[in-house]
């Protein structure tokens, strides 16, 4: 018989292997998204952007929670129960929603005047759009809760996968209409996706759950909402790592402003989105463990998770910053002179390993409070930054803003892993931002042809190689991992 402890490690290595699988295969996806908007029209992206922007803000201020809290709680509910902690914590949420509309239908020009900022979509179509987001983030959430990562995962990228579908519409039978109204385009288009999410993702859940399961919505576990309290604290410390910046832009500038900072966002955020996914498949696996009385295997895993997701992440990052001319003109001529935003932005992905893996520890661990509370430092840092450096500088400045953002949420990160759990994160991160900072200036100074470009890009990933520590083995042994054979 398979014991608790091997059924978890095998499970999630089988879920990080769908999960990168999936991320690298969307990656194309992704970029077609964005390339037929930006070629339509800068404007047909910045609209893009505001959407996107505003299914970040809804998810910060309105689904309490979020992953923490279903990694935390669902390991340790009977299978028989889990559905009702699903419908419950939903519906609590739904109620919030429910509440805080009725409240604004009071005063509905000033609603009209907050949603105008993103592109003045129907506010139907921003109700439909709110509920179709909870259920679908909600859903996939549970998924990698119940150590279902690879139904969690086609849930999640099953926008992706719409909005390609749509990007290809946009190339043919509705080019028309997103040439002749991109706002009403791209809005219809982001609510037809999340309200196809939300389907899915109710639909794995179904096949989930125990046949026969019952619904009890009497209550949900004790000590549940101090969890939600603390974990939503880190949503707001999420929201301002990831989305102030571009939320800056777009009510000091405008939304073709936001669109050129989006675009060079795009390819950061792809790197990001691994080590994010693989924090999401390892935190319930943690939990599981340490539960167990298993922590030093924990953090052995937490460890080698962090490692491997910066292996893959420096070298992206060093073809961003080396690369930028090119990778900026994918998305058309009038992209190409704010290159120097994709080297910026480039650099707040090293952080992301140590962010999203450490901060799931810490949640899985029980020591979520003592992060939210060194990140308030973070959060007032951050504020203050966005206000003068986009007020100063312009686009450059909001790009900057995120990537010292960036470095300071993993110095709140490493320092409170340390102090709460004595755990120190390994010397790979350092040697990551020491090489990539070394070829931001090289490459900002130089602004090299693709030639000097691929030569510094071989010495500084061999830099990083050396610094870091990575054995070929170690290379090796990912590879055979990710592609399902070991």
């Amino acid at each position: 018989m398979e014991r608790p402890a091997d059924d978890v490690r095998r499970r999630t290595l089988s879920g990080i292997r769908a999960v990168a699988l999936l991320n690298v295969a969307t990656l194309p996806l992704s970029f077609l998204i964005n390339l037929v908007l930006s070629r339509s029209s800068p404007l047909a992206l910045g609209y893009y952007g505001a959407s996107q922007l505003f299914v970040g803000t809804f998810i910060t201020f309105f689904v309490l929670g979020g992953p923490p809290v279903f990694a935390r709680f669902v390991p340790r509910i009977p299978p028989s129960r889990r559905l009702s902690f699903l419908l419950a914590y939903t519906g609590a949420c739904l109620a919030l929603f429910a509440a805080t509309a009725a409240l604004l239908a009071a005063a509905p020009s000033a609603v009209s005047g907050l949603i105008a900022r993103f592109g003045e979509p129907p506010l139907a179509w921003a109700a439909v759009l709110c509920v179709a987001v909870l259920v679908w983030a909600f859903t996939s959430h549970f998924l990698y809760g119940s150590l279902e990562a690879p139904r969690a995962a086609w849930t999640l990228k099953s926008v992706t996968l719409g909005y390609a579908v749509l990007a290809l519409a946009f190339l043919g039978p509705l080019r028309e209409a997103l040439a002749h109204d991109p706002r009403r385009a791209i809005w219809g288009a982001t609510v037809v996706v999340h309200v196809l999410g939300a389907f899915l993702g109710a639909f794995h859940v179904w096949r989930t759950v125990p046949r026969g399961t019952g619904v009890d919505l009497r209550g949900l576990p004790e000590g549940f909402w101090p969890v939600v309290g603390y974990v939503h604290l880190g949503t707001l410390v999420a929201f301002v790592y990831s989305s102030l910046s571009p939320a800056a832009v777009l009510l000091t500038l405008d939304v073709g402003a936001l669109a050129f900072l989006h675009a060079a966002g795009r390819f950061p955020l792809l790197v990001v989105s691994l080590p994010a996914m693989i924090a999401d498949v390892v935190a319930p696996g943690l939990a599981s463990l340490d539960a167990s009385g298993m922590r030093d295997r924990a953090l052995r895993h937490a460890t080698a998770a962090v490692e491997a997701a910066l292996v893959v992440t420096v070298p992206l990052v060093l073809g961003f910053v080396f690369f930028a001319r090119d990778a900026m003109a994918l998305f058309g001529p009038p992209f190409v002179e704010h290159r120097e935003l994709l080297r910026i932005l480039a650099l707040s992905a090293l952080s992301a390993p140590v962010v999203y893996v450490g901060s799931g520890m810490l949640a899985a661990f029980g020591a979520f409070r003592a992060y939210l509370l060194a990140s308030a430092l973070y959060v007032a840092t951050a504020l203050v930054l966005v206000v003068v450096l986009v007020r100063g500088f312009g686009l450059p400045g909001a790009a900057w803003a995120a990537t010292i953002g960036a470095a300071l949420q993993q110095t709140v990160v490493t320092v409170t892993l340390r102090r709460r759990l004595g755990y120190a994160a390994p010397s790979r991160a350092t040697a990551a931002w020491v090489c990539c900072a070394g070829a931001f200036a090289l490459a900002s100074t130089v602004d090299p042809g693709r030639l000097a470009a691929a030569g510094a890009f071989v010495l500084a990933t061999i830099a990083f190689a050396v610094l870091g520590r990575v054995r070929p083995s170690e290379v090796r042994d990912l590879a055979r991992r990710l592609l399902g054979r070991g």
